[in-house]
C-alpha cells in the first residue's frame, strides 16, 4: 500500500465518519450542526476527488465510498421526511391563520 493510497483512504474514512455524523444530526433534527458537517464533508470530498491519484486508488476505496452513499441515502430520507412534516405544519398553520383572519374580518363591529 503506497502513501497516496493511505492518504486517500484516510480522507474516504473521514468522509464516511462525517456522513454518519450527518445522519445522526438529521435524526436528532439538529439542522445547524448538519449544515456545518455538510460543509466539512464537501471540502473533504473535493480534496479526495481532485487528488491526482484518485483514479489509481478508486478501486481500493470503493467499499468505503459505497458505504458513504448508503449512509447519505438514509440521511436524505430522514431530511426529506422531516421536510414533508414541516411543510404540512406550515400548511396547517396557514389555514389556521386564514380562519382567524376570516373570523376577525367578519366579526368586526359585531361585538
Amino acid at each position: 500500500m503506497d502513501i497516496e493510497h493511505v492518504s486517500l483512504k484516510h480522507y474516504a474514512e473521514k468522509i464516511l465518519r462525517l456522513t454518519k455524523r450527518m445522519l445522526q444530526q438529521a435524526i436528532d433534527k439538529d439542522w445547524e450542526q448538519l449544515a456545518s458537517l455538510e460543509v466539512d464533508r464537501s471540502s473533504a470530498l473535493k480534496y479526495l476527488f481532485d487528488h491526482p491519484e484518485i483514479e489509481k486508488c478508486l478501486p481500493k476505496l470503493s467499499d468505503i465510498l459505497y458505504e458513504v452513499l448508503e449512509v447519505d441515502r438514509k440521511c436524505i430520507q430522514v431530511t426529506e421526511k422531516e421536510r414533508f412534516v414541516l411543510l404540512q405544519n406550515l400548511h396547517h398553520q396557514s389555514n389556521q391563520d386564514k380562519a382567524v383572519n376570516l373570523y376577525r374580518n367578519n366579526s368586526v363591529g359585531q361585538i
